[in-house]
């Protein structure tokens, strides 16, 4: 079974777990420091997931599955804690969610007026 589409599928099952296995232990290591170093408090729990999907999206840099350079993290690396604060401002299930969608649109306008991607 060595066709191009089953090497695409075992690839692909690799980087699913691979990706997986990096969430996890970023997950672990970040609530370890929620618990022990700073305080437990509910609404930074959204800024924990960001920093455990931190090595995922590296994990795809590295793959060149996306392209950002350094210009998308400074646009959009406000994203978890303005989210996290209008949750806590805003205790509701649905406000998490608009303001992700604001913050969509505010990082893609802020990513316009900063330097151009460099190529590769």
């Amino acid at each position: 079974m060595n066709s191009p589409v089953a090497r695409e599928l075992r690839q692909l099952a690799l980087d699913v777990l691979i990706c997986l296995v990096l969430f996890v232990v970023a997950c672990a290591f970040a609530g370890a420091v929620q618990q022990f170093i700073f305080p437990n408090i509910d609404w930074l729990y959204i800024v924990w997931f960001a920093i455990g999907m931190l090595p995922v999206v590296f994990y795809a840099r590295y793959r060149g599955v996306c392209n950002f350079d350094k210009w998308d993290v400074v646009a959009f690396s406000p994203f978890p804690l303005v989210i996290a604060g209008v949750d806590a401002l805003i205790p509701n299930q649905i406000s998490p969610l608009i303001a992700a969608f604001v913050m969509v649109y505010v990082g893609g306008f802020i990513r316009r007026f900063l330097p151009a991607r460099s190529g590769g």
